[in-house]
């Protein structure tokens, strides 16, 4: 960031910034700087599979699953409800990336800079 505002590849201010913000319009500090808000709804098995996958699956034990069972899946749950219903638009966290951001470029109408 320069002077408050983000910077693009090419060294000039950013035309969009997209960022990752887990409680998205529910975090008040991060949340007021929110233009268009996306929620990406992954079913939480998916969610759960690829996150299994990414780690390794020798790292997940049945102590581990116990507690996504037991208290994991319930917060993440809340999570969904919560977040999602301040969203400006909800897509299938089963779709392809390249999916997924030609749905969000089509949906709030984004160019490429040039």
């Amino acid at each position: 960031m320069k002077e408050g505002v983000a910077v693009g590849s090419t060294g000039k201010p950013a035309r969009y910034v997209v960022f990752d913000a887990p409680l998205g319009r529910a975090h008040t500090e991060t949340g007021k700087y929110i233009d268009h808000m996306v929620f990406i709804d992954t079913p939480l098995d998916v969610a759960l599979a690829r996150r299994m996958l990414r780690d390794g699956h020798e790292v997940w034990n049945g102590d581990h699953l116990r507690r996504y069972l037991h208290w994991a899946r319930g917060l993440f749950t809340h999570h969904i409800e919560k977040v999602s219903a301040s969203a400006d638009v909800i897509l299938d966290g089963t779709l392809p990336v390249d999916a997924l951001a030609s749905l969000v470029a089509a949906k709030f109408n984004l160019k490429s800079g040039g």
